[in-house]
């Protein structure tokens, strides 16, 4: 096997390789199941929420340029405001993204500065735009390899991209777009990698097979279950349907004038029935055996392969929770979630921070969000805290106790906690304060009531003298066996 520079093995297999992961996507079950719990995990129901973190000179939280932040960020978020189209809201964009990647490998996107109220709009572009060529061609100085043109350090400067998608008609001529308005995000595996690979490359061929095993699968099962049996003959001739007729002599045909060979029966078959067959035939019942045995193990097998492949755990991708136990289903779930968090801060390093930059740079320019530039310089505006989706625990009370007792010794804060849950801290103890409020001017207090395993666990007692009110309790009981 020759070996070949990063850029030389894609661009002649990236082409196939995206085609068939698009078609394993739209059409086999755990293509798309994969492509789902990319978009659940790493976007999550309400996407990767921005939680500005700005500090005066001081270091103190600067609240009124938090607050004004994320108000802005949150107007521009909306449908209308971040996307070109006028079609999508951000979140949109990021379920697209996310189901982008798990079918190409390759998020391309284009950002246009001086466009909608902000002053920025998001163009998502399909990967194709990003022109394929099998060369690696010169300009001015630098490599254009795969439509990325980088310089001899191996930078991007530029990229080289289609007005339309090149199957269409007028598709295929190219523009040079500047560096600073692209974000082309892909995970790359070698060095001097300028293209993403779809992430199930290497499950492409067993998820193949096995379709083409659960066709065979099926195919016979469905023979086997409209299949009764066969009728055969002691004629010795094939059997070509009602109405044939021999030219053969039947030796056992006494009458010499008749060469037609006895028609053979047609029967259907109703529950509980048996039927006589003419002299010379008899019936031989079919006997499914289909699907096998060792189906459900091969399949588990195969998925298992497949799992692995593509970095989640079988149980989630197979939907089978068949023989787990608690310990296997955590430790199974503890290293999936370490996947997912890390295509969180992967999207958020790659995608999220670039686009907040260059929105809050044109929103200051636009006026749209009111900050002191401290002249022009935003540097401390622009790093603040994504918080992206978290998960609950399988035993909720002992991860709620544990994180409640390392708030209370200090090993962690309030902060922690929420962020763990996807939630922003801030506003946790401004809603819990706000129904404390309510509450009070309701007159409510839900403090007071005992824990329900108290409630249910005490004996009721007499208000007059502490005894217990009911005479069937466990002390009567004592008091009538000792006397």
């Amino acid at each position: 096997m020759s070996i070949l520079s990063a850029d030389q093995e894609v661009m002649t297999d990236l082409r196939l390789l995206r085609g068939r992961s698009r078609e394993l996507c739209r059409n086999n079950d755990y293509a798309r199941r994969f492509q789902s719990m990319i978009v659940a995990n790493v976007v999550g129901p309400k996407g990767i929420i921005l939680q500005p973190d700005v500090r005066t000179p001081r270091g103190k939280e600067d609240e009124a340029a938090n607050e004004a932040i994320r108000a802005a960020w949150k107007h521009w978020c909306r449908k209308g405001n971040c996307s070109v189209d006028g079609m999508s809201t951000f979140l949109d964009l990021e379920v697209l993204m996310a189901k982008i990647w798990a079918s190409d490998g390759e998020v391309l996107l284009r950002m246009w500065r001086g466009k909608g109220p902000h002053g920025l709009q998001i163009q998502m572009l399909d990967v194709d735009q990003l022109w394929l060529d099998t060369t690696i061609t010169s300009y001015n100085g630098n490599q254009i390899r795969m439509g990325v043109e980088i310089d001899p350090f191996g930078k991007p400067v530029a990229y080289h991209i289609t007005r339309k998608h090149p199957s269409e008609g007028g598709g295929v001529q190219a523009i040079r777009v500047p560096a600073n308005e692209i974000i082309h995000a892909f995970i790359p595996t070698r060095t001097g990698q300028n293209r993403g690979l779809p992430p199930m490359h290497t499950a492409m061929k067993t998820l193949n097979m096995n379709d083409g095993y659960q066709e065979a699968e099926l195919v016979a099962a469905r023979i086997g279950a409209a299949t009764i049996g066969t009728i055969e003959s002691e004629f010795g001739d094939a059997y070509e349907g009602e109405g044939r007729t021999s030219t053969d002599q039947d030796p056992n045909n006494t009458d010499p004038g008749n060469s037609q060979e006895p028609e053979p029966p047609s029967l259907s078959g109703e529950p509980g029935t048996w039927q006589s067959l003419p002299r010379g035939y008899s019936a031989k019942l079919h006997k499914a055996e289909h699907p096998t045995t060792a189906y459900s193990a091969f399949q588990k097998a195969i998925l298992r392969s497949v799992a692995s492949g593509i970095g989640v755990s079988y149980n989630a991708l197979a939907n089978d929770l068949e023989g787990v136990n608690f310990s296997s289903i955590r430790q199974g779930v503890l290293d999936e979630r370490d996947q997912w968090k890390m295509l969180q801060a992967w999207s958020i390093d790659h995608i999220r921070q670039p686009i907040y930059e260059a929105w809050i740079e044109m929103a200051v320019l636009s006026g749209v969000l009111q900050l002191p530039a401290l002249n022009g310089d935003l540097s401390r505006y622009m790093a603040p805290k994504w918080r992206p989706r978290r998960w609950s625990w399988v035993d909720p009370l002992k991860d709620s106790e544990a994180a409640s007792l390392d708030v209370s010794k200090g090993f962690r804060t309030y902060e922690d906690v929420a962020s763990d849950q996807g939630k922003d801290w801030e506003e946790v103890f401004e809603q819990a304060a706000k129904e404390k409020q309510r509450m009070q001017e309701l007159g409510l207090d839900f403090t007071g009531l005992p824990p329900a395993k108290e409630v249910s666990g005490a004996a009721e007692k007499n208000p007059a003298s502490g005894a217990p009110a009911n005479p069937d309790s466990k002390a009567l009981e004592g008091d009538d066996a000792a006397a």
